[in-house]
């Protein structure tokens, strides 16, 4: 049984604890989340020399998150900042029975939800921008290919798929932040399962591809 969750803010309670003094703090309870991200579950399942997974193996421990970002942009909410740190993965992680939560959607939920916000920042030039640039598409490097999207979220996607088939090794070449934003821009190659000599079927290779423009 798959269960998927959007982990916005993820407050379950709020409130205020009186103190004996007369005093007060804030509170807020959050869920308690067993499991690990996805970065490190990579890490480890790399050092105990387990086989990287197929494509099918890839889909199938990200087909939660899959469904849960089309939820999010169906009502229109782009995370812009997905990577396997943001991913938690619950259970045994090469079963049947895992559970994927997405976690941080906090600048998503911010551009969401203040649209008077948004457009006084475009009025002035500026845009809010947080992302992990290991990850990052081209528009969020450069604003002049386009604005961010959910199509930000479907190249971050596509990039993590290829990572789980590479067992964790990255996608996107360079070690700094102008480095890896010429890798994420160059048209002449992206970072498809063919061009890391991973087997796909051309089909596949088209879809990402598409994924990765």
């Amino acid at each position: 049984i798959r269960d998927l969750q959007i982990d916005g803010l993820g407050a379950r309670d709020i409130g205020k604890l009186a103190l004996p003094g007369g005093g007060w703090i804030p509170y807020m309870v959050l869920e308690w989340l067993d499991g690990l991200p996805l970065d490190i579950l990579l890490r480890r399942e790399k050092n105990q020399k387990l086989p990287p997974r197929n494509l099918a193996q890839a889909l199938q421990l990200l087909d939660a998150a899959a469904i849960a970002l089309d939820v999010a942009h169906k009502k229109g909410v782009a995370h812009r900042d997905l990577k396997p740190a943001n991913i938690m993965i619950r259970g045994d992680a090469r079963g049947e029975e895992v559970t994927v939560k997405l976690l941080d959607f906090g600048i998503a939920k911010v551009m969401a939800d203040h649209e008077q916000l948004q457009q006084q920042l475009q009025m002035t030039g500026h845009e809010i921008t947080a992302f992990t640039p290991n990850h990052g598409a081209p528009e969020q490097f450069s604003r002049n290919y386009s604005a961010t999207g959910p199509w930000t979220d479907v190249y971050a996607l596509a990039l993590i798929l290829v990572e789980i088939m590479r067992g964790g090794q990255r996608a996107l070449d360079g070690d700094t932040f102008f480095e890896l934003g010429v890798s994420s821009c160059d048209p002449n190659r992206r970072p498809t399962p063919a061009s890391f000599g991973l087997q796909v079927t051309p089909a596949v290779e088209a879809i990402f591809a598409k994924a990765l423009t």
